[in-house]
């Protein structure tokens, strides 16, 4: 039952971003993630990105291109967990990071 996203309204869907190709991944994740912390789920982890370095956040070159390719991705459906978070009075008790697994300049590689 918590994983059924269809049960959400046609406007929650298009808040996370369900409608578009480009943000309809990461925005189901997200989606989900608010309907386990409604059922009191107490840890979740959301992952963004693929297994090679052109579909995740670890490039080793054009890092412009691919931060923003990413970042695009997640952008309006992580913000729609925040405010749907906020709206539903659960985001007091919520704790949200991110991060990767070391820090990563937006422009440059070391």
């Amino acid at each position: 039952e918590a994983a059924d996203l269809a049960a959400e309204t046609q406007q929650t869907q298009e808040m996370y971003g369900l409608n578009n190709p480009r943000t309809a991944d990461f925005g189901s994740r997200c989606l989900l993630a608010r309907r386990l912390v409604e059922r009191g789920v107490r840890f979740i982890q959301l992952y963004s990105g693929g297994n090679h370095n052109d579909a995740n956040w670890d490039a080793h070159g054009d890092l412009e291109k691919n931060h923003s390719f990413h970042a695009g991705n997640t952008d309006q459906p992580i913000a729609a967990l925040i405010k749907d978070l906020k709206a539903r009075g659960l985001f007091d008790d919520t704790i949200i990071v991110w991060g990767g697994e070391f820090g990563r300049q937006p422009t440059a590689e070391y």
